[in-house]
C-alpha cells in the first residue's frame, strides 16, 4: 500500500499594526526624555549640593554684603544725628515680633506650604517644568521662601535654569541647617517691598507709617504681594494694582482658613490710607540739622568718592549734645523775646580751645529755611572787625598802644566823584583824643576809621587772609573797620581765636573720624593749633581791649551773667539789620548772630530786612551768648585741657536714650595709627597756611585715630603758682620748658571690631535683641556664636 504522507499547511501569518508599534516607540521616547529631564537636573542638583554647603558656612558674610547698616553721624556722645542708605532697613530681631496676620499673609502670598516642604517645593516644580516646556522658556517659577532667601543672600536675580538649580541647592542645605522659622525670619529681613524698604518692618514704616503690630489685615495682604514685583506694584507707583493684589493675598488667606468671610469682606472693603511719600535714599536727619548739614557737606568736598548712601559707614563728629541743645534752646527764646522788634532769625556756634565744634546752630528753624547762617552765610559783622583792624595796626607799626586817636568827625572826599563820606558814633560822641582800648571799647567808628587810614586797607585785608584765616573777599576801602565785607561766622570764630590762643590760630573742625563698613579709618580730622604770624604781645594786647569791651564797654550790661574774664566785642551793621557778638574765655569761643529773615514771594529767595533801632549785638545777641558759654563753664570749667586723654570709643544709641552704664572695663582704641587714613587740618584753611607743615599733632594732642575727651569736668584743687605759671605760658605761646628726648613708644597691638551679644559676650547673631561692637586684641577676640537666642518654634 502506497505510505500515506501527511501534509501540514501553514495558517495565514497576522499581520501587526503599525500604528501600534509607532506608539510603543513613542512611548519609549517619552519615557527616555522624562527620565533623563529628572535625571539630569537630578545630577546636577546633587553636584551643587557640596557647594550649597560652603556657601552656607559663609552665611553671616553673605547676609552681611547685601544688608549694610546704613551709614551714622553720631555726636561726641555716640547719639545718632543722622542715617543715610540708599536703601532703608529696620531689622526684626525675632519672629514673635511680627503678628501672627503678618505671616500669615506672607505665606499665603509666597509659599502656602512652607511649613511642609523641604526647602523645595517638588509639587510646584513639577506644575513649573509643565509650564515652561510649553511655552519654551521660563515662565513661571516654582520658588519657595526658603529658595527666596537663598536668592537674596546670593544676589542672583537671572531667570536662568541653572541659576534655579543653584538656588534650590542652597535653599536645600538651608533647610537642613536652620529651623523653619529663622529661614523666615529672614526672609522678613532681607525682602524688597519697594520705595528703598528692605523687611516687611521697614516697608510698614515706609507706606503705612505703622509699627508691625499696627497693621490691619488688608495693609498686612498689601504689603506680602509687594515683593512680586516691587518696583512696579507697590502702593505708591500703582494703587490700584496693589489693591488688586491685596485681594488676591485676602482670598488665599480665605481659602487656607487663615481668616473668616467676615474677616474677608471687611478688609477688601478697607481703604487704604497710606503717608506722604517721603521716603529720599532712607535718609533722615535726628537732631542738630545744621551740623548735620555742615558735616555731610564738609565730607563731600574732602572725601568726593566716600558716599554715606551706600550705608555701613560710621562718622564719629565733635559736637556736645547737651550744649547743642542749650544753644537751640537760647536761639530759639532770644528770637521769641524779640520778635516784636522784628528779630527772626538767629545763629550760634561754639568751639572749644582746640577748635572742635561743640554746638552750632545755622538758623531758628530748619523746617523752615535750611540755609546754614554758620557756614553759607555772608554778613556783614559791624564793629565786631574792628579787632582785627586795630590788630593790623599794632601789628605793622602804624600805630602804638600808647598813641590817642583823634575823636572828631571824620569826612571823606572820593577825589573822582566828589561824594562825601562821614561815619558817625552810635550816639554821637564826638571829640578830643582816645586811646586805642578806649576806643574799641566804646566802639568809636570814627577813631576805628582814622586807625585804617593810618595802617592802609590793603594791609588790613592782607592781615585778614594771612594772619586771622579770612576766605572771603574783603574790599580794601575805609569802611571795612566798620565791617562793610560780608564774612561767615565760621571765619570769625577763626580770626577771633588768634586772641585766644596768644597769636595762635585754631582750625574749627566738627569731624574726629569716619569708618567704612568694614571698620577701617578712611578720614580723620585733629585740632590744629597753627602760627598765625601776629606777634605775641599785640595779640595780648587786643586781648585786653576785648576785657575791657566787656568790663566798661557795650557788652558791660550783660558782665554779671557772663562767665568771670570774658572777652568779647559787639556789633550792629547799618540799619541794624544784623547783630553779632564775638567773644570767648580761656576755654570757649562763641559767636552769636541775629538778624530779620523774610521770604520774598516775588523774587523766589530769603532776604534780610532792617529789624527794630534798639536791637543790637550788646543788647539781644550777647544773652545767647553769655547762656550758652556759662552753661559749658558750669559742666566742664572753664581751664584749657593740659593734655588730652584717650577716651572709650562712644556707644551708639538713638535720640533719648541714655548710653548704658557697663561696669567692666572698656577696650581702648589703640592701633588706630596703623589704619589708612586721611588727616588734614580741619574746617577751610586759608591758602598760605601752614597747618600740613608740621610732621606730627601738636604737644598735648592725641596721636592720628585715636579718641581724646572733647570735654573735660571741672577738676578743683590744681591752683597757685605752679597752675598759673602753666597758665601764663600756654597764653604767651612760649615754652621755656627744657628740651627733653620724646620716650619710645612701643608698636600698638592691632585691634578689631566684633558684634558682641551684650548678654553672653560672645559673636552676636541676627537674633540677639541688644548688641555692642567692641575692639578686642588680634587673636583674642571672642570666637564662638551666642546661642542662647534663637528663634522659638510655635
Amino acid at each position: 500500500m502506497p505510505s500515506r504522507v501527511s501534509v501540514r499547511t501553514r495558517s495565514p501569518r497576522r499581520r501587526s499594526n503599525p500604528w501600534k508599534r509607532r506608539l510603543k516607540i513613542a512611548l519609549a521616547l517619552v519615557a527616555m526624555v522624562l527620565c533623563g529631564a529628572i535625571a539630569v537636573p537630578t545630577f546636577l542638583f546633587m553636584r551643587l549640593l557640596p557647594e550649597a554647603e560652603e556657601q552656607l558656612r559663609k552665611l553671616d558674610k553673605l547676609i552681611g554684603e547685601v544688608s549694610h547698616e546704613p551709614s551714622k553721624v553720631l555726636a561726641a556722645n555716640g547719639q545718632v544725628l543722622f542715617r543715610v542708605a540708599a536703601e532703608y532697613r529696620d531689622p526684626i530681631r525675632q519672629l514673635e515680633d511680627v503678628p501672627l496676620i503678618v505671616r500669615q499673609a506672607i505665606l499665603a502670598a509666597e509659599d502656602r506650604r512652607f511649613y511642609q516642604h523641604q526647602g523645595v517645593d517638588f509639587r510646584a516644580v513639577a506644575r513649573s517644568l509643565v509650564t515652561n516646556a510649553r511655552e519654551d522658556r521660563i515662565a513661571q517659577g516654582a520658588s519657595t521662601i526658603t529658595m527666596q532667601v537663598a536668592r537674596l543672600i546670593t544676589g542672583r536675580y537671572q531667570k536662568t535654569w541653572d541659576r534655579k538649580l543653584r538656588e534650590a541647592a542652597l535653599a536645600y542645605q538651608l533647610d537642613r541647617s536652620l529651623t523653619k522659622d529663622q529661614i523666615l525670619l529672614l526672609y522678613l529681613n532681607l525682602a524688597y517691598f519697594g520705595s528703598g524698604a528692605y523687611g516687611v518692618k521697614a516697608a510698614a514704616h515706609v507706606y503705612f507709617n505703622k509699627r508691625l503690630e499696627d497693621l490691619t489685615l488688608a495693609e498686612a495682604a498689601m504689603l506680602a504681594r509687594c515683593v512680586r514685583r516691587p518696583s512696579r506694584e507697590n502702593p505708591f507707583d500703582d494703587l490700584p494694582a496693589a489693591i488688586r493684589n491685596r485681594n488676591t493675598v485676602l482670598s488665599a488667606m480665605r481659602e487656607e482658613g487663615m481668616i473668616d468671610e467676615d474677616q474677608y469682606r471687611e478688609a477688601i472693603q478697607e481703604k487704604p490710607r497710606l503717608r506722604r511719600r517721603n521716603f529720599a535714599g532712607g535718609a533722615r536727619i535726628l537732631a542738630a540739622p545744621y551740623f548735620v548739614n555742615y558735616v555731610v557737606s564738609r565730607l563731600q568736598s574732602v572725601k568726593p568718592d566716600l558716599d554715606l548712601s551706600s550705608g555701613g559707614y560710621v562718622v564719629r563728629t565733635t559736637l556736645d549734645m547737651g550744649l547743642q541743645e542749650v544753644a537751640e534752646r537760647e536761639v530759639r527764646r532770644v528770637v521769641e523775646a524779640n520778635r516784636r522788634r522784628k528779630v527772626t532769625t538767629g545763629a550760634f556756634l561754639l568751639l572749644d580751645s582746640r577748635g572742635r565744634i561743640l554746638a552750632m546752630v545755622g538758623g531758628v528753624d530748619y523746617a523752615r529755611n535750611q540755609y546754614n547762617v554758620i557756614t553759607q552765610g555772608r554778613r556783614q559783622p559791624g564793629s565786631s572787625f574792628k579787632p582785627f583792624v586795630y590788630a593790623a595796626a599794632l601789628d605793622s607799626g602804624a600805630v602804638s598802644p600808647e598813641d590817642r586817636i583823634s575823636n572828631a568827625p571824620y569826612v571823606w572826599r572820593d577825589p573822582v566823584t566828589g561824594k562825601v563820606w562821614s561815619p558817625e558814633n552810635s550816639g554821637g560822641s564826638y571829640g578830643g583824643t582816645v586811646s586805642l582800648r578806649s576806643a574799641l571799647a566804646r566802639s568809636l567808628n570814627v577813631v576805628a576809621v582814622r586807625v585804617m587810614e593810618k595802617t592802609g586797607p590793603e594791609t588790613v585785608v592782607e592781615y585778614a587772609h594771612r594772619v586771622f584765616g579770612f576766605t572771603s573777599e574783603l574790599d580794601p576801602v575805609l569802611s571795612l573797620a566798620l565791617g562793610s565785607s560780608a564774612v561767615s561766622p565760621m571765619e570769625m570764630a577763626r580770626g577771633y581765636s588768634v586772641f585766644q590762643q596768644g597769636g595762635k590760630r585754631v582750625e574749627p573742625f566738627g569731624i574726629v573720624e569716619v569708618r567704612d563698613p568694614s571698620g577701617q579709618v578712611v578720614y580723620a580730622e585733629q585740632p590744629s593749633l597753627q602760627e598765625s604770624g601776629l606777634k605775641p604781645d599785640v595779640a595780648k594786647e587786643i586781648d585786653s581791649y576785648l576785657r575791657e569791651v566787656v568790663e566798661r564797654g557795650t557788652a558791660a550790661g550783660y558782665r554779671g551773667q557772663m562767665p568771670p574774664d570774658s572777652r568779647g566785642k559787639t556789633g550792629t551793621t547799618q540799619e541794624n539789620r544784623d547783630a553779632w557778638f564775638c567773644g570767648y574765655t580761656k576755654r570757649y569761643l562763641g559767636i552769636g548772630w541775629v538778624g530779620n529773615e523774610v521770604y520774598d514771594e516775588a523774587q523766589k529767595r530769603w532776604r534780610y530786612l532792617p529789624m527794630g533801632s534798639r536791637v543790637f549785638g550788646g543788647t539781644v545777641t550777647v544773652q545767647i551768648w553769655a547762656r550758652v558759654v556759662s552753661e559749658a563753664v558750669r559742666l566742664y570749667g572753664d581751664e584749657p585741657p593740659a593734655q588730652d586723654q584717650a577716651a572709650s570709643p562712644p556707644v551708639d544709641i538713638d535720640p533719648g536714650e541714655v548710653p548704658p552704664q557697663d561696669d567692666a572695663p572698656t577696650p581702648t582704641e589703640e592701633g588706630r595709627q596703623n589704619d589708612t587714613v586721611d588727616v588734614v587740618a580741619p574746617a577751610d584753611a586759608p591758602a598760605g597756611s601752614d597747618s600740613g607743615a608740621q610732621s606730627g599733632p601738636p604737644n598735648g594732642e592725641p596721636a592720628i585715630g585715636q579718641s581724646a575727651p572733647l570735654l573735660e569736668p571741672v577738676v578743683s584743687g590744681e591752683s597757685g603758682p605752679r597752675r598759673l605759671a602753666e597758665q601764663e605760658r600756654l597764653r604767651s605761646g612760649v615754652d621755656s620748658r627744657p628740651k627733653v628726648a620724646p620716650p619710645k613708644v612701643a608698636k600698638p597691638q592691632e585691634m578689631v571690631s566684633v558684634e558682641i551679644c551684650a548678654d553672653t559676650g560672645l559673636r552676636a547673631t541676627i537674633y540677639c535683641p541688644e548688641t555692642i561692637v567692641r575692639q578686642f586684641p588680634k587673636g583674642k577676640e571672642p570666637r564662638g556664636r551666642c546661642k542662647r537666642h534663637v528663634p522659638k518654634i510655635p
